[in-house]
């Protein structure tokens, strides 16, 4: 039986959204000074720190 291994480093994580998301959310990127992906990322986090 083969065991799970914790990966380390980073990993490749793909969405699809709709193209009037997308837009939405560049916009709110940009208006931080943030790449697309890097504000994704925080929206994701942010989510996450919830209780």
């Amino acid at each position: 039986m083969a065991e799970e291994k914790e990966t380390k480093g980073s990993n490749l994580i793909q969405i699809r959204v709709s193209d009037k998301m997308k837009d939405d959310l560049q916009k709110k990127a940009d208006e931080l000074g943030l790449p697309l992906t890097t504000y994704v990322v925080f929206l994701i986090a942010q989510d996450l720190k919830k209780p």
